[in-house]
């Protein structure tokens, strides 16, 4: 056994069975055999408990409930759907049955030298359920149970509790987050409802133990790289607002609000930004802290192991940030999330219990068809964000804080209206979205960059924008439309649902003298030397066709408008003469225009056009 170890392999006796763990595809043929010879006297020898070093992702739960004295911050409850079987003497069987599949729930923690230890119970444990008296209703049943007290230091980590709610008897699963996170839970719930079904229950799950060594030993190697990549995060997490003051009084209260957020919208980096975004609004600025659980599984082989590998990782949500940056933080942080929180703590210099925000991204729901799981009811911080990956693709998103109903309704207004809203940029007549680049880190909601190279030619500015209106899988909220995209905007709004805003920078209604003079004139008079350079490039890149720009100064030239839309901004460049052009008053009843002194080609690029796009799309009134 001793020279096993020497080579990173390991054996421990647990349930009749001898687990071996580590590198154990070195074991040659002669020792698997010698193992299979001595089973009987190792299984004989064994103790009763196996004691083995507390992963260390798990130290802050150990350390928060011995910081806090709080017993009751760390449990999960799985309310069943339906009510308590006729003999409940089968949920003492189920209990028991979970106990023999799942050892690790019969486990606690010991701290008795310089390291907290795991002691697990190398022998199938005895199992007696619970009753918890009699509750109002489901609601007040499953609050006593998420606050009800547990240490880490005690053993037994999932209860059957039964109760009388309203007269009838319910029951449900209580798991300590120690030994469980969302996709262990997905796991032990389904096998709980197969098994009151039809009996049939899992062989013992021992994947824990391996998936646990490896996931310590991943960490071994590579703990001075994490180290340094989380002190190169200290200047970032420096600069955070003190957001304590500005808010209201934290209250006992939660309060929660949910939606469906659709496929393809984008899921943690849109809503955060979304969030921010709303927090600005409500007086509170960026940079400010949250924090975000993050699964350490892989789904090699560790998938459906018992237990919790969960690590808790620092963001920073600012209002100030493109969507971009943002995503590109949050993926460095993710990956460098395997160093213990703690020592993430003290690396960037961040305070954790600081966070206003929690940030919880789930794949697919936790919880089958037959448990109800509630987690609004509890809210670790004075905000936290939930998405849950739903099955026909999207997210459900919830937002919960215990900031008061007031404060709260209005965050989540202003959140799900940033969330909800689609923009559309329609390019000039070149066609490409690169016209757009200077604005795009300014756009907090998903956008849709129209291209015109790839799109049909259609024979009129009104056809062409029928096709896009065809088309929309979801339509706008709001348009942008550089030049001609104006143009096809004005058109767009007369086709489309729901009245988007139109915002028009520097379009203008066609001259007669455009009509008379030919497409590819206009293309050599309206075009600088060093533009028409760029497009030969990029046709030669296959990006743009010079043959559609032509067709578009053609439906421009030719274009009547017709009808009129209610309201629309216009950015204005100046003219020739220094004074702004006099158009779209019969086409738009209420025109809002701001004047700006940029050029026509450089004004998708002027600083202030772009604060004030911004401000119009983010609600912020006319300069």
């Amino acid at each position: 056994m001793n020279d096993l170890s020497k080579r990173d392999i390991y054996c421990q006796p647990l349930h009749g069975r001898l687990v071996v763990f580590g590198q154990w595809q070195r074991l040659t043929v002669q020792e698997r055999a010698a193992l299979a010879q001595q089973k009987a006297a190792l299984l004989a020898q064994a103790d009763n408990e196996w004691r083995t070093p507390l992963p260390a992702w798990l130290n802050a739960i150990v350390l928060g409930e011995m910081m806090s004295g709080d017993l009751t911050q760390y449990g999960l409850f799985f309310l069943a759907v339906g009510g308590a079987p006729e003999d409940e003497q089968r949920l003492t069987q189920l209990g028991a049955a979970l106990y023999r599949a799942f050892p690790l729930l019969a486990s606690n923690v010991a701290w008795d030298g310089e390291q907290p230890e795991w002691c697990v119970s190398t022998r199938p444990a005895a199992y007696l359920p619970e009753e918890a008296g009699e509750y109002a209703d489901d609601e007040a049943f499953i609050q006593a149970q998420l606050v009800r007290p547990h240490s880490v230091f005690q053993r037994g980590m999932l209860r059957i509790v039964t109760a009388r709610c309203a007269g009838e008897r319910r029951w449900g699963i209580w798991l300590h987050h120690l030994v469980a996170d969302a996709d262990f839970i997905r796991v032990l719930l389904s096998l709980a409802q197969r098994w009151l079904q039809d009996g049939e229950m899992t062989a013992p799950d021992f994947s824990f133990i391996q998936l646990q060594w490896r996931l310590g030993r991943t960490l071994a190697l590579q703990h001075s790289r994490l180290q340094r990549f989380w002190r190169g995060q200290a200047a970032l997490f420096a600069a955070l607002t003190p957001w304590e003051e500005t808010l209201p009084a934290v209250t006992p209260t939660t309060t929660g609000q949910t939606f469906d957020l659709p496929a393809g919208r984008g899921g943690a980096t849109l809503v955060a930004q979304a969030l921010a975004q709303a927090l600005r609004q409500q007086g509170i600025g960026g940079p400010l802290l949250a924090v975000a659980p993050v699964t350490l599984r892989r789904g090699d082989g560790g998938a459906a192991a018992s237990g919790c590998y969960i690590n808790l990782i620092p963001l920073v949500l600012d209002a100030g940030c493109s969507a971009a940056e943002f995503e590109s933080r949050r993926r460095s942080w993710l990956e460098h999330a395997l160093l213990p929180q703690e020592e993430i703590a003290e690396a960037a210099g961040v305070n954790y219990r600081r966070a206003l925000v929690m940030l919880n991204i789930i794949d697919r729901p936790a919880t089958p068809p037959a448990f109800r799981h509630s987690p609004e009811q509890r809210s670790r911080k004075p905000i936290t964000l939930t998405l849950t990956g739903i099955e026909q693709g999207g997210w459900r998103v919830a937002l919960t804080t215990r900031l008061g109903e007031a404060f709260s309704q209005a965050l989540g207004g202003r959140a799900t209206a940033g969330i909800g809203r689609m923009i559309w940029l329609l390019p000039d007549f070149i066609g490409h979205p690169g016209c757009f680049r200077a604005l795009l880190p300014h756009l907090p909601a998903a956008t849709r960059s129209i291209d015109y190279h790839r799109l049909p030619l259609c024979g009129s500015l009104a056809a062409l924008a029928q096709h896009l209106a065809d088309n929309a899988a979801e339509p706008p909220s709001i348009i942008v439309g550089y030049s001609f995209g104006g143009a096809l905007g004005f058109e767009l709004l007369q086709r489309l649902p729901g009245a988007p805003r139109l915002i028009m920078v520097d379009s203008h209604l066609p001259r007669a003298e455009f009509r008379r003079t030919p497409a590819e004139q206009q293309f050599t008079r309206w075009l600088t030397t060093e533009t028409r350079d760029w497009i030969a490039l990029m046709e030669q890149l296959g990006e743009i066709r010079q043959a559609v720009i032509l067709h578009n100064i053609a439906l421009f030239s030719d274009w009547r408008p017709q009808g009129r839309i209610v309201q629309a901004d216009w950015i204005c460049c100046r003219g020739e003469n220094g004074a702004p052009a006099g158009d779209w008053r019969e086409q738009v009843r209420e025109l809002r225009r701001f004047d700006s002194d940029a050029a026509h080609h450089t004004v998708m690029t002027d600083r202030d056009v772009i604060v004030h796009i911004s401000q119009l799309i983010n609600g912020g009134a006319m300069s």
